[in-house]
């Protein structure tokens, strides 16, 4: 059984610092739409979507990630790859965006590893989406079928209200 964790108080000791992340080599995976939410954009003056995408290897390592799409003309080429991967439009054909339809979809992507400078100017890796891709023919990995629901009641099991905040 996998270890959920448990609730610390204010002034439990604590000793885990954690593991280094590493990134997932570049290369081409399946990803899962974790959650989305609506933006702005000041460059381009337009709304953007901005995607929580989780991918795993074959051995089941994940990387999670953050992909901005901008809901702008010279983007599109972007969105109608975003929408093929997920299996809602097709090649060639109108489609209108259903963003409905996002959260929890799975797809196929070309990922790479980026640089990215924290607040902190420390230089970090990263995974980035290069470009997603049309879905490969062949057997789909069972863990971008799964509900969401199960991860989501994880998460709030482990989240801390905020009135229990100090700050």
């Amino acid at each position: 059984m996998a270890d959920t964790g448990h609730a610390l108080g204010w002034n439990s000791e604590i000793e885990n610092d954690g593991s280094t992340f590493e990134p997932l080599p570049a290369g081409r995976y399946w990803f899962r739409v974790l959650d989305w939410s609506r933006g702005k954009s000041d460059a381009k003056k337009c709304d953007t979507a901005k995607l929580k995408i989780e991918i795993r290897n074959v051995e089941g390592k994940a990387s999670k990630m953050t992909e901005t799409l901008l809901l702008h003309s010279n983007f599109e080429w972007k969105l109608s790859s975003f929408f093929r991967s997920i299996d809602e439009k097709q090649h060639g054909k109108k489609y209108v965006m259903d963003w409905t339809k996002v959260k929890g979809a799975f797809g196929w992507a070309r990922v790479k590893v980026e640089q990215f400078t924290t607040r902190d100017n420390a230089v970090i890796d990263i995974n980035r989406v290069d470009t997603f891709l049309d879905r490969p023919e062949g057997s789909i990995p069972a863990w971008v079928k799964e509900p969401l629901e199960a991860q989501r009641t994880l998460d709030e099991a482990q989240a801390v209200p905020e009135d229990d905040c100090p700050f």
